[in-house]
């Protein structure tokens, strides 16, 4: 496994733009009525954090090939049980190496969103969007 740092036009560059329509629903999504029972940490969001988009971006298998890993069992071998990201706001998450680097995988590096750069309000300039996991 190598080391890898790749620039926002490495990414869209390294290979062809992948789409995934998805229902996004953030992980605090009424986390403000949870808080009267117990206190958690992160936004108190109410019910409004959950919407429907088209994200584009490079599949995430994609760029671990480049990196080169490029099958579970290689991750395994390697010790690679989860891809680990952190968000420049502290955010962190990971997510499981056999989801990762799934060939028909649907986990994207995404810079877009409805056909426009992704908004600031939505991860600009990339997102890491995980269809069937909390986001």
């Amino acid at each position: 496994v190598q080391d890898r740092e790749y620039s926002l036009a490495q990414l869209q560059a390294l290979a062809q733009k992948a789409e995934v329509a998805v229902t996004v629903q953030c992980g605090g999504n009424r986390r403000g009525e949870y808080n009267d029972v117990c206190k958690t940490s992160g936004n108190e969001w109410g019910t409004g954090a959950i919407s429907n988009a088209r994200f584009g971006g490079v599949r995430l298998s994609d760029v671990l090939r480049d990196a080169g890993v490029s099958q579970p069992a290689e991750a395994v071998r390697a010790g690679v049980q989860h891809v680990h990201f952190e968000g420049s706001d502290g955010c962190r998450v990971s997510v499981p190496a056999k989801k990762a680097l799934d060939e028909a995988g649907d986990v994207l590096l995404a810079w877009e969103m409805n056909g426009e750069p992704l908004p600031r309000d939505h991860g600009y300039p990339l997102r890491v969007l995980v269809p069937g996991h909390v986001g």
